[in-house]
């Protein structure tokens, strides 16, 4: 792909005295492209994060009608606790295992899947599934797998005789060297989740690596472990680092599972930042000191957020250039190209002053290249396909199968695997039909059908103005760089995204009162699109750097405006990153939980989210109920899901488009 030094798409060039007019015609047609966006996703926060910094300077609780200025005491107090720092290190603790688990099981997963074998489109589908599962239904499941009275585990470990008796999995019990053993189960639960993400990051740059790197450091006889040392490390390091920062962020933040699974329990070995917050207020309605919690919390959010649009924003890498690059010279680019020559010479070089290089030159590997030796190669790439696709659809299957198992089945020690199948519990969603061992159940499953749709109506809606706002605005990022205002302009929205939602709620909510939004489907809306269309933004803003120039450039002399050429040549031309953004959008507006929790709790307004959570409020008081809450999970993932599934292909090449850009 050609590159070429840009600075915007308008006339091929300008004369000397037009170059003023020119740039000011350039800050004020970005200036328009990114206004809407900045009302939307700045605009609306600054409220939110003002309000929560003003409550946090209070003794404010509600239900004993107290508000006092008590100025920094809120931070002095929870600094000095002795929860804060247990939830310090238990964050960490966590942060840590989820990050080192999903960094190297996505690394592995995407490594498998950057070979060529017969299934690897439908494999590639499979591993999206758990990612597209929102924190509840994943909750859901893995409180039912970790059960101590009638879990999977217990059922599978009793089976296969390695348990005596069950076990309460998530009581407190320690692993040697490591503590509570409930944190780690949480870990488990959330890597199963999360990992297919990183996977999907690192597959995208695997996909940019030029194979005449392999060939040629292969007839040098290069290995396949010198190979990966040489050529992928290097190449993989900046999406690395990418995910690294990115899964940080995410354990720091996590708090749908701790909900589900242990509410910070037992004791306050789970409580994590997040929960601490969240139970401070509305727990014992500690207003002030929980929001300085969670402003702490942001405050932690907001400087790792700053290390990724640093490491994001930054020109690529020698290890990356060769894929293509829109904002370089030719002459830059052919001197990167020397540079990268030189860079693999060396780790060539390297190869071969190995003790190894010699194995590889001697007669022994002339087996390694014949062809029986390819064809089990080709074979044995099948076992890590099998295992990545029994753990990412292994608990999805169990989910189904439970929600079409009598309760009594559900109840069974050892569990049926194979029940007699029954739709009863999907009946009783649809139909409310409810029996005598449904008590409690029919009320809120009848729930279930409105809050799809009031899902599908939020999330689809949400999804339209993330694409709209982040197109026009990724547009301009990707092509008038060069403005001033827009590199600052650009940090501050995407540090808006790493926000924790819980810092912002009760602001929020407030907010949405005084407007007459609280509990409305308009109020989902806004507040989902203030942390989705950031997300967006750089999707497209990378992939239409990725677009070449000269064809808006081409654009721009058949007589298009700047506008026309948008619309007419680079949209058309962005079809896969505009699914790709379209996708992350909806599976993240559908999938979300905390402001359903607080924002939409009534009928007309709450999402499946919110009623997956009060079903599984009522089959804590019951467990014959296990299955309708089931059910409703398998709705609840099917939209998400289905599309992830269908849509794989263009999800990655979306990210392969923008991936070089690391």
């Amino acid at each position: 792909m050609a590159s070429e030094t840009i600075a915007a798409p308008g006339t091929p060039s300008a004369p000397p005295g037009d170059k003023p007019k020119k740039r000011a015609s350039d800050r004020w047609f970005a200036f328009w492209l990114i206004l809407p966006t900045i009302i939307a996703v700045i605009g609306v926060s600054i409220y939110p994060v003002g309000y929560a910094i003003w409550t946090s300077f209070h003794n404010k609780n509600p239900a004993m009608g107290l508000n006092l200025w008590v100025g920094l005491d809120n931070y002095r107090y929870v600094l000095n606790s002795r929860d804060f720092h247990q939830a310090l290190i238990v964050t960490a603790r966590f942060a840590i295992f989820t990050v080192i688990l999903s960094l190297a099981l996505g690394l592995g997963v995407a490594l498998v899947l950057n070979q060529r074998f017969f299934g690897r489109g439908l494999l590639r589908s499979i591993i999206l599934v758990p990612w597209a599962m929102s924190g509840t239904v994943v909750g859901v499941l893995w409180a039912w797998i970790y059960d101590g009275g009638y879990g999977t585990l217990n059922g599978v470990l009793y089976r296969l005789g390695l348990i005596d008796e069950y076990k309460a999995w998530l009581s407190a019990w320690d692993i040697p060297g490591l503590g509570p053993a409930a944190l780690y189960l949480v870990v488990i639960a959330f890597v199963w989740n999360s990992a297919p993400l990183a996977a999907l990051f690192l597959l995208a740059a695997l996909q940019s690596v030029p194979q005449n790197l392999y060939r040629a450091a292969e007839m040098d006889g290069a290995g396949a472990f010198q190979r990966f040392r040489y050529i992928t490390l290097p190449w993989l390091r900046p999406m690395i680092l990418l995910v690294l920062i990115l899964a940080t962020i995410n354990g720091v933040m996590a708090f749908d599972l701790i909900y589900f699974l242990t509410r910070g329990g037992p004791g306050t070995q789970t409580t994590v930042f997040s929960w601490l917050g969240y139970n401070t207020i509305f727990g014992f309605f500690q207003f002030g000191q929980g929001t300085a919690i969670l402003l702490i919390l942001t405050l932690i959010c907001l400087i790792l957020a700053f290390l990724y649009i640093k490491v994001l924003d930054r020109k690529p890498s020698e290890a990356s250039n060769l894929a293509g690059r829109t904002e370089a010279s030719v002459s830059d680019l052919e001197e990167d190209l020397e540079r990268q020559r030189a860079t693999y010479a060396e780790g060539l070089a390297a190869l071969s002053q190995s003790t190894e290089r010699k194995a590889f030159a001697a007669p022994t590997r002339l087996w390694a290249n014949s062809k029986s030796a390819r064809t089990w190669k080709q074979r044995l790439i099948y076992l890590p396909a099998a295992l990545i696709a029994v753990w990412s659809l292994a608990p999805v299957v169990w989910l189904f199968i439970s929600s079409v198992s009598p309760f009594t089945d559900l109840l069974s020690k050892p569990p049926k695997f194979w029940p007699d199948a029954t739709l009863d519990n999907y009946r009783r969603i649809f139909t409310g039909a409810t029996a005598a061992d449904t008590a409690g159940v029919p009320l809120v499953a009848e729930r279930v059908p409105n809050a799809l749709w009031n899902s599908f109506v939020v999330a689809s809606s949400v999804t339209i103005a993330a694409l709209v706002l982040g197109s026009l605005a990724g547009y301009a990022y990707a092509r008038y760089s060069h403005v001033e205002f827009l590199g600052p302009s650009l940090m501050v929205m995407m540090m808006t995204r790493m926000i924790p939602g819980l810092a912002i709620m009760v602001p929020w909510f407030i907010l949405f009162s005084r407007a007459g939004l609280s509990n409305t489907k308009q109020g989902l809306i806004i507040s989902y699109a203030s942390f989705t269309i950031p997300l967006v933004l750089w999707i497209m803003k990378t992939y239409f750097e990725t677009i070449p120039i000269n064809l808006e450039r081409a654009a721009a002399i058949d007589g298009c405006g700047r506008l026309q050429t948008f619309f007419r040549v680079v949209l058309p031309l962005s079809v896969p990153g505009l699914i790709a953004a379209g996708l992350f959008a909806f599976i993240t507006a559908w999938n979300e939980f905390i402001f359903a929790l607080n924002l939409a709790q009534d009928a007309d307004s709450m999402t499946i989210t919110y009623v997956i959570a009060q079903l599984f409020g009522v089959v804590l008081y019951g467990p014959q109920n296990y299955g309708t809450l089931f059910a409703a999970g398998i709705l609840a993932i099917l939209p998400p899901v289905t599309l992830a599934f269908v849509l794989q292909r263009y999800l990655v090449q979306g990210l392969t488009a923008g991936s070089v850009k690391g």
